[in-house]
């Protein structure tokens, strides 16, 4: 794993997801402390684009990727919903990123975002 800097990182139960990052990647790591050797990184899935600055939120048993700034230096409006698979308990058979059907109204980068209820996303 490259040492990479403004990545995307968030806490699944006993799991630690990192996505992205400077320089601009697609790779997904994901650390499991539950193991007997908890300083094991498994390569996960990669992250749709390369990206980074973005804002990580838990949403259900995975998280929300939100905005970021792309390789060609602007920001972004996607986001991207990590579903971490059985491991998770998600119950799909392995961690997944998927493209949700609505952008952020603004493209955003260096930004924080929460979960206001299961529909509504709030950024700032």
């Amino acid at each position: 794993m490259l040492l990479r800097l403004l990545l995307q990182c968030v806490s699944l139960l006993l799991q630690l997801v990192f996505a992205g990052g400077y320089p601009y990647t697609e790779e997904t790591w994901i650390l499991e402390l539950d193991r007997e050797d908890p300083s094991v990184w498994t390569r996960g899935p990669d992250f749709p684009v390369p990206a980074y600055r973005g804002a990580t939120v838990q949403y259900g048993s995975g998280f929300l990727a939100v905005g970021g700034e792309a390789e060609s230096g602007e920001a972004s409006g996607a986001i991207f919903r990590f579903d971490p698979g059985d491991a998770g308990g998600g119950g799909s058979p392995g961690p997944a990123w998927t493209r949700l059907a609505e952008d952020l109204q603004l493209p955003r980068s260096d930004f924080a975002a929460v979960i206001i209820t299961e529909d509504y996303l709030s950024c700032s």
